[in-house]
């Protein structure tokens, strides 16, 4: 299990993975139909966005985001808070995970067998990251920075990128992938540097003294404050 989910036992991953994909009914979903998230590699990337964001995004919003057209239908009020609450720990451990400098953060990428090899697969992830991606401030993804940051994560998460890495050879595609990691790092350590200037821009901090409404006036009238300049 990866160590950012590690209080989280294996049935509630593997009837969470289950979960995002048997709430779509399959009689009403069609091409044009948006799936939202549909298994633990792809809500590993979303959550990673989210945490990352410049601004919070509330869980009204980032839910809507993940399910897509296909809200579930809850057998009970039991269910949804299950379900919620299970959503929440795998988010606060992703952030934590990300935060803690003691702690190699590692993406939750797919492992595909193919001819008898297993190797590792970071598009599902990526889509994951760039449906977060879609719910941060739009000033904030287009500044330079950010775009060249997002770059590799695009070119596997969206499929404008995948058209563009059908033009490049293995290594080209290999140098893009193996930068994933290291942009994500740096995006979350971009938000936690404006977050905390963010905080000290709205910290108020007097210049002067502060007078009491029946000290002398500081003008110099021998007035009390508040008979003379206070008002």
């Amino acid at each position: 299990m990866n160590k950012k989910t590690e209080y989280i036992s294996e049935k509630e991953l593997e009837e969470l993975d289950r979960f995002l994909v048997e709430r779509i009914d399959e009689d009403i979903a069609d091409a044009d139909s948006d799936e939202g998230i549909l298994g633990l590699t792809e809500l590993d990337g979303f959550f990673v966005a989210i945490v990352s964001a410049p601004q919070m995004i509330p869980p009204s919003v980032w839910l809507s985001a993940m399910w897509g057209d296909f809200e579930p239908v809850w057998e009970s009020q039991k269910q949804a808070e299950k379900t919620f609450g299970l959503l929440m720990s795998i988010m606060n451990s992703v952030n934590l995970s990300l935060s803690d400098p003691k702690e190699r953060f590692q993406p939750m990428f797919e492992h595909r067998d193919s001819k008898g090899s297993t190797y590792v697969a970071v598009d599902d992830w990526c889509f994951g990251y760039m449906r977060g991606v879609a719910l941060w401030n739009s000033l904030s993804v287009d500044s330079l920075e950010m775009r060249v940051l997002l770059t590799p994560i695009k070119a596997f998460g969206t499929y404008e990128g995948l058209d563009l890495l059908r033009e490049k050879n293995d290594d080209e595609v290999g140098n893009i992938e193996r930068s994933i990691l290291s942009s994500v790092i740096e995006i979350f350590k971009m938000r936690n540097k404006q977050s905390a200037e963010l905080a000290a821009a709205k910290t108020f901090k007097r210049e002067t003294v502060k007078v009491g409404r029946n000290e002398l006036c500081p003008c110099g009238s021998g007035k009390k404050f508040k008979k003379c300049c206070l008002h």
